[in-house]
């Protein structure tokens, strides 16, 4: 969206790193094990996955002079998805997550989006003292490059 000057406006924006992730092996369905073992070795000692996928760090809008009534979130998550499935597509991956604070706000627009709770974060993820873990969400990709809706029936 661009102003009626022709400089484009910041709306939002996202921050993708990629990052282990570690999945306890009873926190997910047989099918999901299937997909992730492909990706990333079991660790027989803490019976869990430890996958390398991109991680959705920061995700907002801009509230400045009111250009956050200007993009929804769920289309702000969809240009971030769109980016995070040419990158997948690329090098072969087929998953991403994000980390958030396990509030029903934060937790009902991920699950909007199709992420699945998989783990609540470790006492090393604090960011918040008043709630104290990090919810870990789970998204998959299928093999052309587009995300599908539910990681239990890919």
């Amino acid at each position: 969206m661009q102003p009626t000057d022709g400089a484009p406006l910041l709306l939002g924006y996202f921050t993708l790193t990629n990052k282990i992730l570690t999945v306890p092996r009873n926190a997910i369905s047989k099918s999901v094990e299937k997909r992730l073992a492909r990706f990333g070795p079991l660790d027989n000692d803490s019976n869990s996955y430890s996958v390398p996928m991109p991680l959705i760090a920061q995700l907002g809008k801009n509230y400045a002079d009111g250009l956050n009534a200007k993009i929804d979130g769920g289309d702000l998550m969809s240009v971030a998805l769109k980016k995070i499935s040419a990158i997948q597509y690329d090098l072969s991956g087929k998953y991403t997550y994000i980390e958030c604070v396990d509030t029903p706000k934060l937790i009902e627009f991920y699950e909007r989006n199709d992420f699945r709770r998989i783990d609540s974060g470790t006492p090393e993820t604090i960011y918040d003292t008043t709630n104290p873990y990090l919810v870990q969400m789970l998204k998959y990709f299928s093999s052309r490059g587009e995300w599908v809706g539910r990681i239990d029936n890919c």
